[in-house]
Formats: structure tokens, C-alpha cells, sequence
């Protein structure tokens, strides 16, 4: 028992040293064993044991953070950020094939259950600085790739998924020499594959995990075709700044597809607090619009839209002819005034009606 605080202490010091530094720093993140959910009283209340790793990991968080939007500072270590660099590390270590072992799957349930432990301890942010942190450390795990290396020899073949060869061939013997084969494995194709083999719902967990950075989620909702929004991120796009910022973000990327996929998440209010609400995320779809059509320089409409891209497009024209949005355009120079008009008529023949009453019912709220 007197070992347990020092163990725990070495979990988090691994956890935060070899894990989310190397991570945000844009190197390889090593992965520990898995974390048990019962360490989350000792992780909150302690701070690396090397100063050093702490202020390496504010500097990054703070300067991922403020390329999305300016902010003062960051929580670090926190209870929530602490709690979801755990989480993410105990899913990916579920991703590590020697658990397909026939020994190993009860420990696979084992480490899901942690995993879905340490979710719940991540509430929703409460500050700016707050959400931009969560999404500095998930936006590079999410475009992290698992480095996975096939060694052939004459006589074996070895695999090392994820982790870095033993030996350098330059004590091998000449004859021995093994022909070597890469490959980058995504997360999104690691859990996928994962849950092709054992069926566990990792990829549930990874879009759990998600959810618990709203900035995140919001800035990938191309990729989440059952997004819905909830008062964590629709509390983020009360924020001016950080809509401006996921508006930006959208609108430079797959713009339609993000579009379809906000505009069917927009449900018929059924009270006036739901109105308010539904407010917010209509105001992102209309900075994602004027953005698109001011920014652009090469504006290509999609050959089809979906009823979710039909629904988003409408906005445009019906901004264009609603009194409250109008008074904002008239604002603008006569340029810009004249893109939005242009991209406008590209888009009014493929409107009917109740798509533009529907807009205009929008935009009244």
C-alpha cells in the first residue's frame, strides 16, 4: 500500500511526459498501460514531477489555442483536460492488436469500462480557454497516424504495430537483412478495425470523447453525420469568437457537407428557451455562408445537395430578403455586397418555396 502513491505518481507522470507532450509538440505519444479510473482523485490533485513537462505542455496548449482564437490563458493541469488525455489514452491503448489474443479480450472489457469511467469525469467547459484546450489536445491525436513496420528475413517475419524496432540492421549480418514495409494506420481506421474484430463500440467511445471538446466536434461535424447539438457546444457558438472561428473553419473545408449535416441538427423549437437556442446555431450557418461567399475565390456549387445542404443553402437568399439580416448587409461595402447577391442567385433555382419559407422561419427566431 505505502508503493500505491508512488505508482500513481509514475502513471502520471508517464501519462503527461510521454503521452500528451510528445503530442502536442508534434511528435510520437507513447502509450503506458492503461490507466484505472480510480487514479482520477491522485491525478487532480497533483502536477508532474518535472516542472519542466508542465510548463512545455501550457506553452503548447496555449499557443495550439490561440491560432484558433486569441485567449489569455489555459487551464493546465486541470480536472477535465487531466481526465480527457486519460480517457484517450486508455482507447488507444484498446487499439493495440496483442489484445485480439484469446488471453487478452476479458482485458479489452476491462479497459473499455476504464475508458468509459474516465469520460464521465470530463464535464462540459466552462471558459474559452477551456474548450480551446480540449480541442488543442484531441485536434493532433485525431490526425496522429500509428506507425505499423513488417520486417521479412528469409527465415521470420516480424510486426511491430506502433512501436519502434528493437535492433538497427547494422548488426545484422549481411545475409539477414530484412526487407522492411511501412504502413500509417488513421485512429478513425484503428478503432474501426478494432470493432470489425471484437465488436466492442470503440468508435461509440471515440465520438464520446469528442463531444467532451465541443470545438472539436463542432470543427469536424463534416466527418459526424449524427451530430446533434447539446448545450456544451451550443454554449461554445454563444461565443462570438469561437463561432467566428468554426465559421472559418467550415466554410474553407467541406463546406456543403458540414452544412447538411448543422442544418438537419436544427430542430422545430418547442418553447422560446428552444428558440434561443436554435438561434445560436442558426447564426453559425449564416456566418458559414457570408464567409464562404466574401473569402472565396473559387466558389464551385455542388452538382446535387442532400435536403440538409438544400436547407443551409436557402439561408442565403432568404438573408438577403429578411429585415434583421438585411440591416447587417447593408452595412458591407458595395463589393461585398454584391459576392453575396452573386452566390445568392447561383443558388435560388434550386430552392422551392417551403425551403425558403423555412429559412426566413429561421432567421425569425
Amino acid at each position: 500500500m505505502a508503493d500505491t502513491p508512488r505508482k500513481m505518481q509514475a502513471a502520471y507522470d508517464a501519462l503527461v511526459g510521454r503521452f500528451v507532450l510528445p503530442v502536442l509538440e508534434g511528435g510520437a505519444g507513447e502509450l503506458d498501460r492503461p490507466i484505472g479510473p480510480g487514479a482520477y482523485a491522485f491525478f487532480v490533485a497533483t502536477s508532474c514531477t518535472s516542472p519542466e513537462v508542465d510548463e512545455r505542455i501550457f506553452d503548447a496548449l496555449h499557443r495550439a489555442s490561440s491560432a484558433v482564437v486569441p485567449v489569455e490563458t489555459v487551464p493546465w493541469p486541470s480536472p477535465g483536460v487531466v481526465a480527457l488525455a486519460a480517457a484517450a489514452h486508455d482507447l488507444l491503448a484498446l487499439t493495440d492488436p496483442s489484445l485480439d489474443s484469446i488471453f487478452s479480450r476479458g482485458a479489452r472489457k476491462t479497459i473499455l469500462a476504464w475508458t468509459d469511467r474516465w469520460l464521465s469525469f470530463v464535464p462540459a467547459p466552462t471558459t474559452r480557454g477551456d474548450a480551446l484546450a480540449r480541442h488543442a489536445l484531441l485536434a493532433p491525436l485525431l490526425g496522429a497516424r500509428r506507425k505499423d513496420v513488417v520486417l521479412k528475413t528469409w527465415m521470420y517475419t516480424y510486426r511491430f504495430t506502433g512501436r519502434a524496432v528493437p535492433w538497427s540492421s547494422d548488426v545484422m549480418p549481411r545475409f539477414m537483412l530484412p526487407r522492411q514495409e511501412e504502413k500509417l494506420a488513421r485512429l478513425v481506421d484503428l478503432v474501426d478495425g478494432v470493432d470489425q474484430r471484437a465488436q466492442l463500440g470503440l468508435r461509440t467511445r471515440l465520438e464520446a470523447l469528442i463531444s467532451r471538446s465541443p470545438v472539436t466536434e463542432l470543427m469536424t461535424v463534416a466527418e459526424r453525420p449524427k451530430f446533434r447539438f447539446g448545450l456544451a457546444s451550443l454554449a461554445v457558438l454563444s461565443d462570438a469568437g469561437l463561432r467566428g472561428a468554426i465559421a472559418r473553419e467550415l466554410a474553407s473545408g467541406n463546406e456543403w457537407r458540414a452544412g447538411s449535416v448543422l442544418a438537419r441538427a436544427i430542430t422545430t423549437p418547442s418553447s422560446p428557451a428552444d428558440a434561443k437556442l436554435a438561434a445560436i446555431a442558426v447564426r453559425l450557418l449564416v456566418e458559414m455562408l457570408q464567409t464562404r461567399a466574401l473569402e472565396s475565390r473559387d466558389d464551385v456549387l455542388p452538382t446535387s445537395m442532400d435536403e440538409g445542404a438544400l436547407r443551409y443553402a436557402a439561408l442565403l437568399p432568404a438573408m438577403l430578403d429578411h429585415p434583421r439580416t438585411l440591416e447587417e448587409i447593408r452595412l458591407l461595402d458595395d463589393g461585398d455586397r454584391a459576392k453575396l447577391q452573386m452566390r445568392a442567385e447561383r443558388l435560388r433555382p434550386r430552392l422551392t418555396r417551403e425551403l425558403f419559407d423555412g429559412a426566413k422561419a429561421w432567421l425569425d427566431l
